[in-house]
């Protein structure tokens, strides 16, 4: 069954309308006008059945999912056999490579040859590589199509060299090397420059548009395609909630790359978005399992963040990913600390054999902990490719290792243990790259014995392993089945074949030599005419108002008006040439790095022009900004009890804000630091858009009862194929929910199905307007009869027919749909997904009939 998108139902109602007023023309008695009012009912009669046939029975059909659940069928029989006897037959040595997912070490001349390259390829022949952004450099003398050429050269060379049989070592069975990446937005991406950014998965959000939020998906994943990326390592799949936020020190952990604050509306919107970047043929990793939504502090600073919430919401944190596991492709896991949980309050999820082999792989019903009663449910990932979060870099795990003197080896020991089937590195220290241990890791408090992990490591870490995977090699050999057939089903989906013993790479360009930053899939391209115009549509429909103080249309105002721009660096430019009408207008250009001089001086030039400003607006990327400006509102406050009306857009997490500031500005978000947005912000101060009701924001700004914001959630519900799924948020709401359930099936049925009763409605209403003209008919009938001859006579006949059919044809439609709508009424104890198998089956038939 459908469900009726509320946004179509005027159009739909004025066809019935339409039909309905035209009954009065019935009943006047001059015989031309009788033929106009028989002319208009048949206009609207073959329209709605027109829609019905088109639509698939219902008034509007949302978008189809045409996607196979991780298809196990996209490989035959005999290839599944033939990855089973390459999985026992490839040696040990190559086979522990497959459990590895490095990093490609820094090359800023996106040098082909790199010597390090070729070691981790060849000589380890390590065939999962993920991509970072200190990969494509770019200097200022680089011009853009020679740039651009660059990346696709150097991600082409990676298949390029495993195809041509370039390697010094390449295995007999030719196992495939993959490309993984991050792209979640643009300042936490892999890509970082020549190809449009995504927005941030709050602003994906924020649009409330199912069919919005899987074109962007979509999108994605068609540019990591076309540049040879395989897989995505996103979206995450945690909840954002409001006490990670509590204190300036703890702004950090998830930032706006969350869909949401519950995790009911993360399922939801996340399996559009999910559903779009799979029709794209990429495949998808979710992440951070079991979720940071309880976590205040960052896994990439020097501590173990710990989940201080109960069991019973713990179980709650990870409920997104259940309805996934037919979707997914894998999951990551997080480098988080459990403190109700003795098995891993003091290591991390990451080295739990009890989160990573019961919980999230297994499909056990009944799980027991040894320490306590509670019983756990599995997750049921058996299938699915399960990867670590990043062992090499971040402050989290290198803690751990650094507390429990541990090596890199142990802890990938550990990790496998654990039941992880891959293990990321994504940094690897060369001669040619800034070690990255102090780089990445926050908050100091780093010892200075902390190394990067390099090249040795990596050899080490692979030694290691193989010595561990001999002593249980069946064991091994299982979760090496597992990779090879991921691996498959990408060289399937370029065009490849497994024959032969081997894998056949498909004889076409791993990477589309053709793409660029405007192209568009053909799917695409009939809603959209260009990408500029579908993140347009995604920055507009996500642009909200979430404080108003005052009039944020400032190219209304007087052009003596004195205004302070403080707008950041690569934008500031399009500020100055749109208001560069006021004669009293300031710009201050804000820095990417909040320290040394640049930012000193912004500060003073702030504080010097502030009193004589009418009106400031400043776009915010991050806390610092937060700060500096509730600093300012509580000094001029204190002051001279002057202040001047701040109009602020966010570009981050609205959760950077705190009261002073939500309370004293106007306020307008888009959450995310991309090139549209600033372009939508513009369009607010012109004018030219309105900005949405702060309704649509899915985080809320502080906790409980002080809450500044709290959120609405969303009306969206999961995409087709996608079961809806119930989240309590707390054990108090959780026994509320018990004593509503027995309604809450009844409530459900009858919002499923309102789109029956909706076109019951429309049918009965065309029906008797049918039935009523019928008496008119005759009359109209004979009077053309008498005086109209020859071939005018046939087309009168053939209106009768047609009459006829149509009338048929909504008596058909009717008794369908009310036997449809009153099986589901009787029916309450019939089993559901049953009830509607059948009931589908039924309007398939009679779509087809109709067809």
């Amino acid at each position: 069954m459908t469900e009726f998108p509320i946004e179509n139902l005027p159009y739909i109602t004025t066809l019935g309308v339409i039909a309905f007023l035209t009954y009065i023309f019935f009943i006047i008695k001059d015989r031309i006008e009788k033929i106009i009012a028989f002319t208009f009912t048949l206009i609207s009669i073959t329209c709605c059945t027109f829609l019905f046939v088109k639509r698939g029975g219902n008034i509007n059909t949302p978008t189809t999912n045409n996607l196979k659940r991780s298809d196990p069928n996209i490989l035959t029989e005999a290839e599944l056999k033939t990855l089973k006897n390459i999985s026992n037959s490839i040696s040990l040595d190559k086979g522990v490579s497959e459990l590895l997912m490095v990093g490609i070490p820094s090359d800023h001349k996106n040098k082909n040859c790199n010597k390090n390259i070729e070691h981790i390829v060849n000589d380890l022949n390590i065939r999962n590589l993920f991509l970072n952004k200190y990969n494509f450099y770019r200097s200022k003398k680089d011009k853009d199509d020679t740039y651009f050429l660059s990346v696709k050269e150097f991600i082409s060379y990676f298949h390029k060299m495993i195809r041509t049989e370039t390697g010094k070592k390449m295995s007999p069975q030719n196992i495939p090397l993959v490309i993984a990446c991050d792209f979640e937005s643009p300042t936490f991406t892999s890509i970082p420059h020549k190809v449009n950014q995504s927005p941030s998965a709050l602003t994906i959000a924020c649009t409330q548009d199912s069919n919005l939020i899987r074109d962007i998906g979509n999108y994605n994943g068609y540019q990591l395609r076309s540049l040879g990326v395989d897989i995505l390592l996103g979206p995450v799949l945690d909840a954002s909630k409001p006490f990670q936020y509590m204190g300036k020190k703890n702004r950090t952990s998830l930032r706006n790359r969350s869909f949401a604050k519950s995790q009911e509306t993360v399922y939801n919107i996340a399996t559009h978005y999910v559903l779009g970047v799979k029709e794209s043929g990429i495949k998808v990793i979710g992440k951070h399992f079991p979720s940071h939504g309880a976590v205040c502090v960052n896994s990439h600073s020097w501590c173990i963040p710990k989940y201080k919430g109960s069991i019973d919401n713990l179980k709650d944190e990870w409920s997104s990913f259940r309805g996934f596991n037919d979707y997914l492709d894998g999951v990551m896991t997080s480098h988080i600390g459990i403190e109700c949980l003795l098995e891993t309050n003091s290591k991390p999820v990451t080295l739990s054999n009890f989160f990573v082999s019961k919980i999230l792989k297994s499909n056990d019903k009944n799980i027991n902990l040894s320490e306590s009663n509670i019983k756990f449910e599995g997750l049921g990932y058996e299938n699915k490719v399960i990867l670590t979060d990043d062992l090499s870099d971040m402050g989290s795990i290198r803690k751990y290792m650094h507390d429990e003197n541990m090596s890199f080896g142990d802890i990938a020991i550990e990790a496998y243990k654990a039941g992880h089937d891959m293990l990321l590195y994504s940094h690897i220290e060369t001669k040619n790259n800034p070690p990255r241990g102090k780089i990445t890791v926050r908050g100091g408090g780093v010892p200075d014995s902390i190394k990067g992990f390099t090249l040795k490591d990596l050899e080490d870490v692979h030694k290691r392993l193989l010595e561990y995977v001999k002593k249980n090699e069946p064991e091994f050999r299982k979760r090496l089945l597992k990779i090879l057939r991921f691996k498959a089903e990408i060289i399937k989906s370029r065009g490849g074949s497994i024959e032969d013993g081997k894998f056949l790479y498909p004889d076409i360009n791993w990477v589309d030599s053709e793409f660029s930053k405007d192209s568009l899939p053909v799917n695409l391209k009939k809603k959209f005419n260009s990408p500029a115009s579908l993140l347009d549509s995604v920055f507009i429909k996500s642009t909200l108002l979430i404080n108003k103080k005052n009039n944020y249309v400032i190219n209304e105002l007087p052009k003596n008006t004195d205004i302070l721009f403080c707008i950041y660096n690569d934008y500031i430019d399009e500020f100055k040439q749109s208001f560069s009408f006021f004669e009293n207008a300031d710009f201050l250009s804000i820095p990417i790095t909040k320290s040394g001089n640049s930012w000193k001086e912004l500060e003073k030039k702030f504080y010097d022009l502030y009193e004589n400003k009418d009106i400031i607006v400043y776009t915010l990327k991050d806390d610092t900004d937060a700060d500096f400006i509730e600093r300012a509102i509580s000094h001029f406050k204190k002051e001279n009890n002057k202040l001047q009306n701040f109009i602020l857009f966010i570009h981050a997490e609205p959760n950077i804000l705190g009261p002073i500031v939500f309370n004293n500005s106007t306020i307008i978000g888009n959450f995310s630091f991309h090139e549209y947005s600033f372009k939508t912000d513009l369009k607010v101060l012109n004018g030219e858009i309105t900005p949405s009701s702060k309704e649509k924001l899915t985080v809320g700004i502080g906790m409980g009862a002080e809450a500044l914001l709290k959120p609405k959630g969303t009306d969206i519900l999961p995409a087709e194929g996608f079961n809806p799924m119930e989240f309590p948020q707390s054990a108090k709401e959780k026994e509320f929910c018990k004593i509503i359930a027995s309604q809450k099936e009844v409530i459900r049925r009858y919002f499923n199905n309102v789109s029956h009763l909706i076109f019951i409605l429309i049918l009965t209403v065309l029906f008797f307007t049918l039935l009523m003209g019928r008496r008119e008919f005759d009359n109209i009938n004979k009077y053309i009869m008498e005086n109209i001859q020859g071939k005018r006579s046939k087309f009168v006949s053939f209106l009768s027919l047609i009459f006829s059919l149509m009338l048929s044809i909504i008596i058909v439609a009717l008794v369908f749909e009310i036997l449809s709508i009153s099986i589901l009424i009787i029916g309450y104890d019939i089993d559901i997904e049953l009830l509607n198998s059948w009931i589908k089956n039924i309007d398939k038939i009679f779509y087809k009939i109709l067809n």
